[in-house]
């Protein structure tokens, strides 16, 4: 064997070693009483609890694979492994609460409660000028949030379409700005 197929070699095992602790720290944080497995239902309650939505498709094939199992079956560290493997950097970002907003859920219960205190204020009146904001049922109401790592919470009516008008203008100028500067 050559002294650079021996070098190959061992990159290629400490490559495969540093992804074996990567995984296993992964898994550990599920299986924190060290029982040797962890089950779908604990992998999905954790990427919920975070705000990341089952449905992302960021987590396309990991989800696909968690369909295979019942919510109460046993995953093993090798079974697990296959299973994050294809969506492994956001997972990595959800299981070590790596994520924008890492406390998410205390975030969801503030904003809830906002949106629950704030649902009831019926003072003012709807926009006339303008026969789309005309036609809105003055009760209808909603609060949606979504950060850049894609962590979701929203409240009240949010799939109801709505005219969103002069909100486009904040967020017109953020695109502005990015692409622009802030020196124009």
């Amino acid at each position: 064997m050559s002294d650079s197929q021996s070098l190959s070699e061992d990159t290629n095992k400490q490559a495969a070693n540093s992804r074996d602790e990567r995984e296993f720290r992964l898994f550990l944080a599920l299986d924190k009483e060290n029982r040797g497995f962890t089950t779908p239902q604990e992998i999905k309650r954790s990427i919920n609890h975070t705000g990341i939505s089952l449905s992302d498709l960021r987590l396309k094939e990991s989800i696909k694979a968690l369909q295979a199992y019942s919510d109460t079956d046993k995953i093993s560290y090798p079974e697990f492994c296959q299973i994050i493997r294809p969506n492994i950097a956001l997972i990595e970002q959800i299981l070590q609460a790596n994520l924008i907003i890492p406390e998410f859920s205390a975030t969801r219960r503030i904003i809830e409660q906002i949106f629950e205190n704030t649902k009831t204020i019926t003072d003012g009146t709807v926009a006339s000028y303008i026969p789309q904001l005309a036609r809105v049922d003055p009760e209808q109401y909603a609060v949606s949030l979504c950060t850049i790592d894609g962590q979701q919470a929203y409240f009240g009516d949010y799939q109801t379409d709505f005219c969103i008008q002069s909100c486009s203008k904040p967020i017109n100028y953020c695109l502005a700005l990015e692409e622009q500067g802030e020196n124009i």
